[in-house]
């Protein structure tokens, strides 16, 4: 996982998002999907300079594929806990996951790495659902000010509620800040 500490540039963090999209891809292609993406399943190998304060990212990995097999009762239960729900697309909250569910998570992953803020905020997981339900994504907060407008593009593309519309692994691996 990335340390709390670590502060990613925007290309560093596209870097990363672009690892975590070629793994979403592979997959997807051969129709398995995660369904819990989130920061807690994506591994980064960091090498620090001499300096400790650069660094270079050798690898992301995504792991924890094998937590889609958990039952439905498990599923459900899980969606009583905030750190469940963070990632979590607005249609799995109904339990129903869709191909393209594992984009929307991509969309708050990149979301959270480039302004440090959670997607949505609220008291319970109730609340928290019902935020996701109806989420629409902007940009006001003084953590967007130096972010530039083509990664904002690009979280837009993918924090859309309804998966059908959203951009698939593939395309977002053409997207402009991506390349």
């Amino acid at each position: 996982m990335l340390p709390q500490c670590l502060h990613l540039s925007e290309n560093k963090v596209a870097s990363v998002v672009k690892q975590i999209l070629h793994a979403v891809n592979f997959s997807s292609k051969r129709r398995i999907f995660h369904h819990n993406l989130s920061l807690q399943s994506i591994l980064v190998s960091i090498c620090h300079s001499n300096n400790g304060k650069d660094f270079t990212m050798k690898e992301v990995k995504v792991v924890d594929y094998g937590m889609q097999v958990a039952s439905e009762l498990e599923f459900r239960q899980s969606l009583g806990s905030f750190e469940s729900l963070y990632c979590k697309a607005p249609e799995a909250l109904d339990g129903h996951q869709h191909a393209k569910s594992d984009m929307w998570s991509v969309g708050v992953i990149t979301f959270m790495l480039l302004s440090g803020l959670p997607l949505v905020k609220g008291k319970t997981p109730k609340s928290m659902m019902q935020k996701l339900r109806n989420f629409q994504v902007t940009f006001c907060t003084p953590e967007w000010k130096n972010i530039s407008k083509s990664a904002k593009e690009f979280i837009a593309k993918l924090l859309v509620l309804r998966p059908e519309k959203r951009i698939s692994a593939s395309e977002a691996l053409q997207d402009e800040w991506i390349l």
